[in-house]
């Protein structure tokens, strides 16, 4: 599957911790629980603490800070999105690799990614107040943060709907409730806005390639919402996440839109693809990898109306002179 471009880049490392040996797990573990009297006696140093906040996970999970976090590890792109975008980048003291806007997060410390693995130490030496990811855990991980009495809080993307709780889920951890309020008011006007107007247009159909003819389901963020701007998705129908879909399939479903995450001198075109409408029409549209572009195209953070306008200007051309 193509999980390095999509999930790693895009969604946000879907794994916290993995690929570790058994080893490492353990010295993690062993060195949380050797530290955690000391932290805990540096926590009563600080005085007492006021404005207990208690909120539910993406896994269901129940989470009680004793006060708004002063330091947050996030180890999701679309997170330390979301930590900004309520005001609260201070907060954010370490970041997976991954992790590239907005311009002031080159400045927070690297702390790994989920697929090199994450130092659990430095994490416990930042003194963290919470460690915030996306996607699926490994026991090694949680176990070491949980005997340094650090909460781990998953704050998974599958919808927009999902999109706006992890955004209020933010705002009450960083105590920016009010910011995180206005910021999904703004972004549900937004995507009505948008909804709108490409409504107005003929329903067309788009194949989106990441990449090896790996695209996007009804089962991953970005499949799903391309209905919202009056669009087929030609992948939608499938049950698994970052379906690669036979060349057979593309030319049969012959897509009207074509859009490839990649330079067009890279594109390995397959046999046949000259006959989908796309290809006879001119209307496939690269977006290359390194292209900040693409990271705003299926990112589920606060920049997903924008990344969807871009996929609607291309789908519905009609939008950029109706403006």
């Amino acid at each position: 599957m193509n999980q390095t471009f999509y999930e790693r880049r895009y969604y946000g490392e879907k794994y916290l911790y993995s690929g570790e040996k058994d080893m490492k797990k353990l010295l993690a573990i062993t060195l949380a629980v050797l530290m955690i009297v000391s932290f805990a006696a540096c926590g009563n140093d600080e005085g007492g603490k006021t404005g207990e906040i208690t909120f539910t996970d993406s896994d269901g999970k129940k989470i009680t800070l004793s006060e708004p976090a002063d330091v947050i590890v996030s180890i999701s792109p679309a997170v330390t999105e979301m930590v900004f975008a309520v005001g609260a980048g201070d907060t954010l003291k370490a970041k997976s690799t991954w992790c590239n806007y907005p311009a002031e997060v080159a400045d927070v410390e690297v702390i790994g990614d989920a697929y090199t693995g994450i130092s659990i130490e430095r994490i416990i030496e930042l003194e963290a107040d919470i460690v915030i990811i996306t996607g699926s855990t490994a026991a090694g991980a949680t176990e070491a943060l949980a005997a340094a009495n650090i909460p781990v809080c998953n704050i998974d993307f599958e919808t927009v709907d999902a999109v706006y709780e992890g955004i209020t889920n933010i705002g009450i951890i960083t105590g920016k409730t009010a910011e995180a309020e206005a910021l999904n008011t703004k972004l549900k006007a937004d995507l009505k806005d948008l909804t709108d107007k490409c409504a107005a247009f003929e329903k067309r159909s788009l194949f989106i390639d990441w990449g090896g003819l790996y695209s996007s389901s009804k089962v991953d963020f970005f499949g799903g919402i391309l209905e919202y701007i009056n669009c087929e998705n030609i992948a939608y129908d499938y049950e698994y996440t970052s379906p690669q879909v036979p060349a057979e399939t593309v030319i049969e479903k012959n897509p009207d839109v074509y859009i490839v995450t990649s330079a067009q001198e890279y594109f390995e075109k397959p046999a046949g693809f000259d006959e989908i409408a796309a290809f006879k029409n001119g209307e496939v549209h690269y977006i290359d990898y390194f292209d900040p572009v693409c990271d705003m195209v299926s990112r589920p953070g606060p920049r997903f109306v924008e990344g969807l306008s871009v996929i609607a200007e291309m789908v519905h051309p009609e939008l950029k002179t109706a403006e």
